[in-house]
């Protein structure tokens, strides 16, 4: 078996280290999470990673990097292998509730990594805002990953992506005009 060695820390111990990321840098890395997720899942056997969380993805000189795909799964074969679990607080509720599982469960986890990243906590059960207007557009997104039920989540991890592209135009609009 050969292995590629990577250079990096994990989203996890960076914002255990320096504390949570700016907006901008949330929205860069995010789309980045949005691009993996959505090759493996639209692949030509789709795969729904099912355990994403900050501790398995590294930033590799401001690239991120997906490791440790032990709960990863053929999206054909996911129903074969019973119930499929998570990181408590990343994993979707369907997850835990024995439904079937499907691109919108990596979904919710996008959003869980968005706001760990930009709050520095993992989110609750229901995650809580504030009113900060800075994080008031990403806030939407996240609560578009994060909805309780998944037909009310974004569907997939390309239209997520589309979101972020948004918010980062929208971000250095702002950032020209200072």
């Amino acid at each position: 078996m050969v292995e590629e060695y990577l250079e990096g820390e994990s989203i996890f111990e960076s914002v255990k280290k320096r504390g949570k990321y700016s907006v901008k840098t949330t929205v860069e890395l995010g789309i980045q999470i949005c691009r993996i997720i959505q090759f493996m899942n639209t692949a030509e056997n789709p795969i729904l990673y099912l355990d994403l969380q900050p501790k398995n993805l590294l930033v590799c000189d401001k690239m991120v990097k997906l490791i440790d795909f032990d709960h990863a799964q053929y999206a054909s074969e996911v129903e074969d292998f019973g119930e499929r679990y998570g990181t408590v607080g990343f994993a979707a509720p369907e997850q835990f509730k024995g439904e079937p599982l499907d691109c919108r469960t990596d979904v919710y986890a996008i959003g869980a990594l968005l706001y760990f990243m930009c709050r520095g906590r993992i989110p609750g059960r229901i995650p809580e805002f504030g009113e900060d207007a800075k994080f008031r557009e990403l806030d939407r997104i996240i609560r578009g990953c994060m909805a309780e039920q998944k037909d009310d989540r974004y569907a997939t991890a390309q239209i997520v992506e589309m979101e972020l592209r948004h918010e980062l135009g929208q971000i250095s609009a702002l950032t020209l005009q200072e």
